[in-house]
């Protein structure tokens, strides 16, 4: 990419100069809850965050309380039984489902 490519492309995303000047705009942008405009879609990516934050902060609430459900109970079962079968199978399924990321378990759930 040549120069005047970058500056052409940079231009309408305000970072054709850095200077301290736009920084700070920048973090006042941030302070104030302005976060600019989606690349992909154009429109505010402060409402997209509205709008996309409740149901968000709901799976995220309800993720932390099943994880507490189920870790718990499991944990302490662990704790009075150490060294039992019960204890190497919670222990194997603990570390598979800590080590599986959230999104491959997601996909594997989906399927018919």
């Amino acid at each position: 990419m040549t120069r005047s490519n970058a500056r052409t492309w940079s231009r309408p995303w305000g970072s054709a100069t850095r200077s301290w000047s736009s920084i700070g705009k920048w973090l006042r942008d941030i302070g104030t809850g302005e976060f600019g405009k989606s690349l992909l879609r154009g429109d505010s990516v402060t409402q997209f965050v509205l709008r996309r934050g409740p149901i968000t902060l709901e799976i995220a609430v309800l993720a932390t309380l099943l994880s507490w459900m189920v870790g718990f109970p499991v944990g302490i079962i662990s704790a009075l039984r150490p060294n039992t079968r019960m204890d190497y199978a919670s222990r194997f399924f603990s570390i598979l489902f800590v080590a599986i990321p959230g999104f491959w378990l997601a996909s594997w759930r989906s399927l018919p």
